[in-house]
């Protein structure tokens, strides 16, 4: 481990690598409310100022791309996935600043509760999913994998019809106007009315109209195949596929945040380091996340692999920039000697 943070810690000095923070490395690392703050400083530190933009900003950039291939006007099978700004606050392909300044903003008890909430209610809804599934020899990976996407497509339509049903209750006066109501209401509702607008900019004016379309759209294979919605639902039907194959009994608290994490963050990665078994399905045949998206993972079981791995990183910088960095930058530290 001392060896690994040691090469990570200085090709990050040596800007040869970024390793990015993310909404999902806050949110969880404040639930260990013990280790909070040991953790904070670790990722801020490795990420010298680079993160990820919040999840939804890149779920409406990856669903504005599934529109257009919806309606014609992207006849492309791929996604542009390239686009620093699609994903990044702040490029990462840039020269990081000596000095990064955060703000530590206040969380509520409120807050921190309502995440250990929303995790105890995953947790419950896996459990009553493994216990449904069929056994062994009538389980059907691809069909699984509809499941999950179909799930996502339900749980925007649901969360989006009782937006609209409490948002008429509150102007008809059947319900006492709240204000906190808008700020509190779910970031899903967001991407939904960015769904209407999207039709409503190409002709379609009537509201039920408008509706049809979005439905239509959400059980489409071009919302299905929308990176995150696509990774998310092979993830899942991985974690069943365990299940389903007694490798699991229970299912995992962590799989909360994995499942999060790497359907948002992974397109935009050139590598990856997780735990064993979270490589284990994502590696695994049909799901084989690293030929889908060209990003290496690696693990613990990987260990020798992934010091190679950033070595070889090492080995390519060319010296002029070595040079450049130790300029502009100083001997921050003692560079990786293996050759």
């Amino acid at each position: 481990w001392r060896e690994l943070y040691n090469l990570i810690d200085g090709l990050v000095l040596d800007q040869i690598i970024v390793c990015p923070d993310s909404h999902y490395h806050e949110e969880e690392s404040e639930l260990f409310v013990s280790m909070a703050q040991d953790l904070k400083k670790f990722y801020e530190q490795m990420s010298r100022g680079v993160t990820f933009s919040n999840p939804h900003h890149i779920e409406s950039w990856q669903v504005h791309q599934s529109l257009k291939k919806f309606v014609g006007e992207d006849t492309s099978e791929n996604y542009n996935l390239s686009n620093w700004d699609d994903a990044f606050d702040n490029n990462p392909n840039s020269w990081q600043d000596h000095i990064h300044i955060r703000a530590n903003i206040k969380k509520y008890p409120e807050e921190i509760a309502r995440r250990r909430l929303s995790k105890a209610k995953y947790m419950e809804i896996m459990r009553e999913h493994f216990q449904g599934l069929p056994d062994k020899d009538n389980f059907n990976f691809d069909d699984e994998v509809k499941v999950w996407q179909a799930a996502i497509a339900n749980s925007m339509l649901q969360l989006y019809s009782d937006y609209i049903k409490e948002y008429i209750e509150m102007c008809l006066k059947i319900k006492p106007f709240d204000p906190m109501w808008f700020l509190n209401s779910p970031v899903i509702t967001e991407l939904a009315e960015q769904i209407l607008h999207f039709f409503e900019e190409r002709g379609v004016t009537d509201k039920i109209e408008q509706l049809k379309k979005m439905k239509e759209f959400l059980y489409s294979k071009y919302f299905f195949n929308t990176p995150y919605v696509l990774i998310s639902s092979l993830f899942n039907a991985g974690i069943s596929r365990k299940f389903v194959y007694n490798a699991r009994k229970e299912p995992k608290s962590g799989d909360y945040y994995d499942v999060q994490i790497i359907s948002h963050l992974l397109p935009y990665c050139d590598a990856m380091l997780i735990d064993n078994e979270t490589r284990a399905i994502l590696t695994e045949a049909p799901i084989n996340l690293e030929r889908k998206f060209k990003t290496r993972l690696f693990s613990m079981s990987k260990k020798e692999e992934f010091i190679e791995y950033l070595y070889e990183l090492k080995r390519q910088m060319p010296s002029e920039i070595n040079r450049a960095v130790i300029e502009v930058y100083g001997e921050l530290h003692t560079p990786s000697k293996k050759s």
